[in-house]
């Protein structure tokens, strides 16, 4: 179970119109679409926790004492099973059969049983393979929730077996307004869900760890290498990126960089680095709209290419030349 998080009013709405799915009947697949770190987690859970709740409340609302509700809070229900991807590795099949078995019994408390799939994205093909064929097959009094930020990246076939749940909305303002109650200053919070959009958990991370600085003195080395593209300042850039927890935020910054350059190439003013936006519009000049491309399509592999161990420091190198250089890449030098 997520941290309690008290949802901001048009997120808690959103939880209420899914709570009224259950006065209708449940289908036995669904497919619900958002990110981890956005309010979706702790919907889905409230959802779910009102589905095996054994006495819910006149708006379907779990009542949080009950023998299910307890254990459900306690991790330990026995009619409920989560999977979702461990230490960001792919969902193997063995994870999927052994969850498609959990489903194949009987309730032991109530009227169903439940399993949520997290991250569904990440289902090897024989994993998604072997869920497909649960899902063709269902077994009575089972009901199957996957929730993805890619829905597709799912197999066709598994997608057509889900209901798709209604989508979340998408409120920055109440997100701003959540991480000022969360005792983040609203100068600071204003920025963070500029850069991380409505993913108010990842923003709350990002400011325990002092992600504005860090990005300001990213943004800073990234147009000195604009200006002076030496290999020195590159590779200390490379060092402290490759071994920062803050990677995944180091490139997002490196994609919104990119984005705004293509964004000013094409007249457009969803700026995300405002604050930076001369330094852009000078570099953007130097560059066309295919070799932005060619650079975004790069750094949204970057993520991939952790998952397979490539020596990312000098995926780093490689990325990061590119920049220096207009696109060009090589002749930089790279270490032995």
């Amino acid at each position: 179970m997520v941290e309690t998080v008290a949802l901001p009013i048009a997120y808690a709405r959103h939880g209420q119109l899914l709570r009224q799915m259950l006065a209708r009947g449940l289908p036995q697949s669904m497919l619900a679409q958002g990110h981890p770190d956005s309010f979706l987690p702790k919907i889905l859970e409230d959802f779910e926790a009102a589905a095996l709740c054994l006495e819910p409340g006149s708006d379907q609302s779990a009542c949080g004492r009950c023998r299910s509700c307890r254990l459900l809070m306690h991790g330990q229900h026995p009619d409920y099973r989560r999977v979702a991807s461990l230490e960001d590795k792919d969902i193997g099949i063995d994870a999927v059969r052994e969850a498609l078995e959990f489903l194949s019994y009987r309730p032991q408390l109530g009227s169903r049983r439940w399993l949520r799939v997290d991250s569904a994205e990440r289902l090897t093909p024989a994993a998604a393979n072997a869920l497909l064929k649960g899902l063709e097959e269902p077994a009575p009094l089972a009901h199957l929730l996957l929730s993805s930020i890619a829905p597709a990246r799912l197999l066709p076939t598994i997608r057509s077996r889900c209901l798709r749940l209604p989508a979340m909305p998408k409120d920055l303002l109440a997100c701003c307004a959540w991480l000022v109650e969360q005792g983040v200053p609203e100068a600071e919070a204003s920025q963070l869900i500029q850069f991380c959009g409505d993913r108010p958990l990842l923003a709350i991370r990002l400011h325990a760890q002092d992600w504005l600085g860090q990005r300001r003195a990213a943004l800073e080395k990234l147009l000195e290498l604009r200006r002076r593209p030496q290999p020195q300042v590159l590779f200390r850039l490379v060092d402290q990126w490759s071994k920062s927890e803050l990677l995944p935020s180091y490139r997002e910054l490196m994609l919104s960089i990119y984005g705004d350059m293509l964004a000013l190439l094409q007249g457009l003013d969803k700026i995300r680095n405002v604050d930076y936006i001369q330094g852009l519009r000078d570099a953007a000049t130097h560059w066309s709209v295919s070799q932005i491309w060619t650079e975004l399509q790069g750094w949204l592999s970057l993520e991939q290419e952790q998952r397979q161990h490539l020596q990312i420091q000098y995926v780093l190198e490689d990325r990061l030349w590119h920049w220096a250089s207009n696109g060009q890449g090589g002749g930089h030098g790279r270490r032995g």
